[in-house]
């Protein structure tokens, strides 16, 4: 997919980006931007792969760590391994969240969820957030900081990364975003900075 930049725009100008590189997502760093995606497509045969795994749910695995530790960790407490092609892109992204947000480490959950675990509109009580669902209905999130828009979902396995309220510098809150009202069975990774508990999904 080309880098093909797309922007969404709420009262106060562009806040949202989206594109088929993961670049996009250094983005969200710059002021007023609440989000950045990075669009990206399934690989051939991926909802078989990660079948075991979305059939053990529902679980929760979380480590806080070096990138590299952090993803030792949460496979150890899965129920069942994920695939080989899974594993090298939760590596990719736990570094890549370390380098945006310039931290040595990281904090990462990978949850396999049933239901609707935030069915309302939240900015999340941390600085920044990556988020990827792997196989399920994506996150919704909306522009503005109001709640009469309408939605747009991210999908699966593209990645966000998603200013929350303790984002510096940025006193209109973070990006609203909430899981998909249609719940189901999903497959969701999430990579926050470290030294924060948050409790949204």
């Amino acid at each position: 997919m080309g880098f093909q930049l797309e922007s969404f725009a709420g009262a106060g100008g562009a806040e949202a980006v989206a594109a088929g590189d993961p670049a996009v997502l250094f983005r969200v760093l710059s002021p007023g931007m609440r989000l950045a995606i990075w669009q990206r497509r399934p690989p051939r045969h991926w909802a078989g792969r990660v079948t075991p795994l979305l059939a053990a749910g529902p679980f929760r695995a979380v480590a806080e760590d070096e990138p590299e530790v952090a993803v030792d960790r949460v496979l150890a407490a899965l129920p069942v391994p994920p695939p080989a092609l899974m594993v090298q892109d939760m590596r990719m992204l736990a570094g890549l969240f370390a380098v945006i947000t310039v931290c040595p480490r990281v904090r990462i959950r990978l949850e396999g969820v049933e239901g609707i675990p935030c069915p309302r509109w939240h900015a999340d009580a941390v600085p920044l957030r990556l988020l990827c669902t792997y196989r399920g209905i994506g996150t919704e999130w909306l522009a503005g900081a109001g709640v009469g828009g309408v939605p747009n979902g991210i999908a699966a396995p593209s990645v966000a990364v998603l200013k929350g309220r303790g984002f510096p510098g940025e006193p209109d809150g973070g990006c609203l975003h909430r899981s998909p009202p249609r719940g189901g069975r999903r497959l969701v990774l999430c990579i926050d900075l470290p030294g924060h508990f948050p409790d949204e999904a």
